[in-house]
């Protein structure tokens, strides 16, 4: 399947400041979501982000919150985001139906994220080098899981370079500049 701009909707999955540093290589997976989010934003992709139970595992990271101001915001406490009433009513309501997942951990939240979604008849990709989880094996394991249950896995700069389409098209040089 092939990527549509107009049919993209990006989910930053509780990336929150009292678990991000236990993640795994959680400063390279720092980059590779503000370089996602930057890019996703040359695209006009809307983004929604979620926070497990942010009274116990705190915010959104605050190096991220500049990328994500005005984008809506959900607190929940289901591990998968559309086991959540609110955020699903909201998701129901968007005309995208192509998910793109970041964030934390690829073997619980994003994991229980993708498999709803993708039984719910959304097409779901998950942007590999924008996910991980406190131990390397976990998301190794996830992986598995979501290969087998026909989630498309990518990385964030085949996606962005994927959305681009052509290297004439303005936001190719913005795009070339944030992937260097």
């Amino acid at each position: 399947m092939k990527l549509e701009k107009q049919n993209c909707l990006a989910l930053l999955i509780d990336v929150q400041e009292r678990l991000f540093p236990h993640i795994y290589k959680h400063t390279k997976l720092l980059k590779n979501i503000t370089i996602a989010l930057q890019g996703l934003q040359l695209f006009e992709i809307p983004i929604i982000v979620t926070e497990q139970y942010p009274r116990g595992l705190g915010s959104t990271i605050s190096s991220l919150e500049s990328l994500i101001n005005g984008y809506p915001k959900f607190e929940k406490t289901t591990f998968s985001c559309a086991r959540d009433k609110t955020f699903l009513e909201y998701l129901q309501q968007q005309p995208q139906k192509t998910l793109l997942l970041m964030g934390i951990e690829a073997h619980v939240c994003v994991l229980q994220t993708a498999l709803d979604c993708k039984l719910m008849g959304y097409e779901v990709f998950v942007i590999w080098d924008c996910v991980s989880s406190r131990k390397k094996s976990d998301k190794n394991i996830s992986r598995l899981r979501l290969l087998n249950n026909g989630i498309q896995i990518t990385s964030y700069e085949s996606l962005l370079f994927e959305l681009c389409e052509d290297s004439a098209l303005a936001p190719f040089k913005a795009l070339s500049n944030l992937v260097k």
